[in-house]
């Protein structure tokens, strides 16, 4: 295995323990936003903020792309608050991409974001639009039945499930299959009728 694909690894077990402790709270439509992040001094840490500021009574409210943004700095380096990262009290979106890009292609990240946020329409524009069309009704009703952090945390065991394979649609839909088969997921599984 990779450095890369240990790191994705690392990232995605801490991305689910975040939520589980409460220090993340998953939403749709955020990539990332917590209170001491906006006030912190340029030339800041990112990774000392956040040790000393997210706590279960202080989450970070975060989107899938934003949970592995702010786990990544955690586990693996600095990143410091410049006027170019920080922009009007919020992380600039092109610095946490960037930043998510050293673990996860563009296409993966569009697969877990768009999943995450439920919308089928933005993975048609990037090239999957055949599967997804012909293909993705149980897998899109699934993802409807879950709460935020209940579908960021199924899109982070599709990461530890492939540790060796990039994410795409075919696979997390796959990975679906097989958490289904192994008795995962019965209630939202009855609910979609599969």
């Amino acid at each position: 295995m990779t450095k890369t694909q240990k790191q994705r690894l690392a990232v995605a077990k801490d991305v689910i323990a975040q939520l589980k402790l409460q220090k993340f709270t998953a939403k749709e439509g955020v990539y990332v936003d917590h209170a001491a992040i906006g006030s912190a001094n340029y030339g800041a840490e990112l990774q000392t903020v956040l040790r000393k500021e997210l706590t279960a009574q202080k989450p970070c409210e975060v989107c899938a792309m934003g949970a592995c943004f702010i786990s990544s700095v955690r586990l693996y380096d600095e990143f410091k608050l410049t006027n170019k990262t920080l922009e009007w009290g919020s992380l600039d979106q092109v610095a946490i991409k960037s930043k998510v890009a050293k673990l996860f292609t563009r296409r993966e990240m569009r697969v877990i974001e768009s999943s995450f946020e439920n919308e089928g329409a933005f993975i048609k524009l990037y090239g999957e639009r055949d599967e997804w069309d012909n293909n993705s009704g149980g897998y899109q009703e699934f993802l409807s039945n879950l709460e935020p952090t209940e579908r960021l945390i199924f899109l982070m065991e599709v990461v530890l499930a492939n540790p060796r394979q990039q994410v795409t649609l075919r696979v997390a839909k796959d990975t679906l299959l097989s958490f289904f088969l192994q008795g995962r997921y019965k209630a939202e599984r009855q609910k979609i009728g599969l």
